[in-house]
């Protein structure tokens, strides 16, 4: 069937299963947006502790009990569960292996904040575990799909210790890099240790950084075409305009196989117009049901309710000290000029008091969602004209964008791929959102204060409120752009 593939997805986290980064919820979307285009498509994740096995029904697959998975000179003994994507017919496999993946955190010790030391042989071995998946399952994908330096090993393993296995002969590997800061380094001898000391593909010099095995590297100069979020973004790493921590003559070097592609949206989810969780429904052409959706929710949470007064939501993860002081910023400055503050998210025991004396000073004007419960989330966005994230997970979460579906403008820090898609409404007539130089309090406070100001223009603000709910592609639209991806990455030929 033309352009319909077989497509093994591969990333370190998915949500809803384990995080809240952009990686997790592009790795649970994008899948399912595949998947409505008939492409056959099998995702697979590490089995960690914190997936909810009774929740999410995870069965035991026969065929992956005790599989074998051979490293190096070593053979370690796992098991393949699997489940669906909620919602959906994506059939996802969990790699079970308790040693590597049965612990408190993904890739640092809770305790000591400080990442796992061996994290550079747990995602190898995981790596090598997807590539033992596809075969006991007999399944040969078209495309594998990797995702950051987790997974960015696999390209490599294809090119050298799997390179004469007839099964993957005709496989090809899609490389998309989320984030460059973290590239997983290890000992500069870990591909010998792994291949059992075949390096003839990739002499250690070639692959080393700093002296270290480093798997993004690896990974950039094996795959068979590589992506980023944002065709912009995509054209800036390559003129220098980022950091990329060493990477920059690798992504040289392979510059003609760099593509981008943008962010979506979930609109089955975020649409204001059918939401099951919204108080009352809306659209761009009529956004009454959004005003008494306000007032109703406002209502709900002791707040007061005026036409004329914006609400912000203001998104945090009790992340730290930084966090606190922006919050404690943001809240004197939005408070003394009459815009009401929805708090939503985690809230440690030092915010939980900031928030209190805010509270008592300005009853009314301040309501406080601790926790991710589904409907208050839903309920308190679409309540809200404005939304600023201040922690640093959440700087680039998908949250503030899918908000932004509901009319609620984004005060954002400009990135070239997560905010593509957004105009600053200071500098364009068409813009709809505030893009801020950096993440620090005193850009938040000046664009609040320049928000606050437009709000009271109500023709102008419908405007820009209108064109954030347009602004970012459904995941529908970006599925098909890598449907178009996948098929230029299969049109360089078999190997």
């Amino acid at each position: 069937m033309k352009n319909k593939f077989k497509i093994f997805y591969v990333a370190a986290e998915i949500s809803p299963f384990v995080g809240t980064s952009l990686l997790a919820d592009t790795a649970n979307a994008l899948p399912k947006a595949l998947k409505e285009l008939d492409h056959d498509i099998r995702v697979m994740m590490p089995n960690y502790r914190s997936v909810n096995e009774r929740r999410y029904v995870l069965r035991d697959v026969i065929r992956l009990k005790d599989m074998m998975v051979p490293w190096g000179n070593e053979t370690h003994v796992a098991n393949g569960k699997s489940a669906f994507l909620p919602d959906s017919k994506v059939q996802i496999y969990f790699f079970d292996q308790k040693p590597a993946f049965d612990r408190q955190g993904l890739y640092r010790d809770p305790k000591t904040k400080k990442a796992y030391a061996d994290n550079a042989e747990r995602f190898s071995l995981f790596c090598k575990g997807c590539l033992e998946t596809l075969k006991l399952l007999h399944w040969q994908p078209d495309i594998i799909h990797c995702n950051d330096w987790p997974t960015a090993l696999i390209p490599v393993l294809l090119k050298t210790t799997y390179r004469d296995e007839a099964f993957f002969k005709n496989t090809k590997v899609l490389l998309s890099v989320h984030n460059f800061e973290e590239t997983g380094v290890s000992s500069s001898n870990l591909l010998k240790v792994i291949t059992g000391g075949d390096s003839s593909f990739y002499p250690e010099g070639q692959i080393a950084l700093d002296g270290q095995f480093n798997f993004l590297k690896a990974g950039l100069l094996s795959a068979d075409l590589i992506n980023v979020i944002g065709e912009g973004h995509a054209k800036n790493l390559l003129q220098g305009g980022a950091r990329l921590h060493g990477l920059e003559e690798v992504l040289q070097k392979r510059r003609k196989l760099l593509t981008g592609t943008p962010h979506g949206v979930d609109r089955k989810v975020w649409n204001p117009a059918a939401n099951p969780h919204l108080l009352h429904h809306f659209s761009a052409g009529d956004l009454a049901g959004k005003l008494r959706g306000k007032k109703e929710f406002l209502e709900s949470v002791a707040c007061l309710f005026s036409e004329e007064t914006p609400w912000l939501a203001l998104l945090d993860q009790g992340e730290g000290a930084e966090s606190l002081e922006q919050i404690d910023a943001v809240l004197n400055e939005a408070l003394a000029l009459n815009c009401g503050v929805i708090f939503l998210g985690v809230a440690n025991p030092k915010t939980e008091k900031l928030l209190a004396k805010h509270r008592k000073k300005y009853a009314g004007k301040l309501a406080v969602l601790v926790g991710y419960d589904e409907p208050a989330l839903h309920r308190g966005l679409a309540a809200s004209d404005l939304v600023l994230p201040v922690s640093g997970r959440l700087l680039k979460s998908s949250l503030p964008l899918q908000a932004m579906a509901y009319g609620v403008v984004p005060l954002l820090a400009a990135h070239d791929g997560y905010t593509e898609a957004l105009q600053d409404c200071r500098k364009a007539a068409s813009g709809n959102a505030f893009l801020l130089a950096n993440p620090e309090a005193r850009e938040m406070v000046k664009a609040l204060k320049n928000a606050v100001t437009l709000f009271r223009d109500r023709k102008r603000w419908t405007k820009v409120a209108k064109a954030a709910m347009t602004a970012n592609p459904s995941w529908e639209t970006v599925a098909e752009e890598y449907t178009r991806l996948y098929a230029k990455l299969l049109s360089r030929g078999k190997k």
